[in-house]
């Protein structure tokens, strides 16, 4: 669980030792005191120095005594920030690694014990994350809503991995958003009509997952996208015309869907495709 010390979040683990904390005012230290260590000294204290906003390594405790802020579990790890890093970004990135086994990442590397720009995948501007690289990582498990918390957010990637469930409708949130990418997962479910608020995405690449229903015609909003690729999915119905709309488009990929109908004439208007997908699916009627 999330601990908060001074309104700064921490993540309770069970590794080692419970502990106390207390803050000495006026020397900006940390005293941390085991309360229930195996350890036969009732004096060893460890007192950590803090250089900028709680910005410090996680560490292990040894020793005995104190009575200030108590924690009853067997050990803790701190989640620390570096300088100003938004506080619901930084809970928003450990939801990500609880809901995906993020200790059997392929590379987790300073998760959790660094500072979070130092984070495999996490780039920080302005104190604020604004993207995530994590494909090809072994993710396994679902996505949390939390994601979009991350409302600076330009690039989501977490793309080949063992991602599955449903597509947080929550993404839909995230307004400074580029790039989507979640292909070669196990996602189900429906592709959720809240991605049609994206106005600024570039890029949707949804592809090799199961996903399911129809295709929303809000996709249609999708103004500024070069790039679609819904193909090896189970996706059903009719391309909506809407998709004509997309006049950047320089990539388009249906194949190996369910999709019926016949292919909207609407995009012929789409003038700047270099690949365009429609086989193994069954539609109908002529190629206009």
């Amino acid at each position: 669980f999330i601990v908060e010390f001074n309104g700064v979040p921490h993540l309770d683990r069970p590794e080692t030792v419970s502990f106390q904390i207390k803050l000495i005012e006026g020397n900006n230290n940390i005293e941390i005191h085991c309360s229930s260590c195996p350890s036969d000294s009732d004096s060893e204290v460890t007192t950590q120095g803090i250089e900028d906003e709680f910005g410090f390594q996680g560490f292990t405790l040894a020793g005995r005594n104190a009575d200030v802020f108590d924690l009853t579990s067997d050990a803790v790890l701190f989640v620390p920030q570096a300088v100003g890093v938004n506080e619901t970004d930084s809970l928003a990135l450990v939801a990500l690694y609880d809901s995906t086994d993020g200790a059997n990442w392929t590379n987790s590397t300073n998760w959790l014990v660094g500072t979070i720009d130092t984070w495999f995948g996490v780039t920080l501007i302005d104190s604020r994350v604004t993207q995530l690289n994590l494909g090809i990582n072994n993710l396994v498990g679902s996505l949390p809503p939390e994601l979009a918390d991350l409302s600076n957010l330009t690039t989501l990637e977490l793309n080949n991995n063992l991602l599955t469930g449903a597509i947080p409708v929550e993404l839909g949130n995230l307004s400074s958003l580029l790039t989507l990418r979640l292909e070669a997962n196990q996602l189900t479910g429906s592709v959720p009509t809240e991605l049609g608020n994206l106005s600024s995405l570039t890029q949707l690449q949804l592809q090799g997952n199961n996903l399911s229903g129809l295709i929303p015609v809000e996709v249609g909003n999708l103004t500024d996208l070069t790039i679609l690729r819904l193909e090896a999915n189970q996706l059903s119905g009719p391309i909506p015309a809407e998709i004509g709309n997309l006049s950047n488009l320089t990539y388009l990929d249906f194949i190996s869907n369910q999709l019926t109908d016949t292919i909207p004439s609407t995009l012929g208007n789409l003038s700047n495709l270099t690949y365009l997908g429609f086989s193994v699916n069954q539609f109908e009627g002529c190629l206009l």
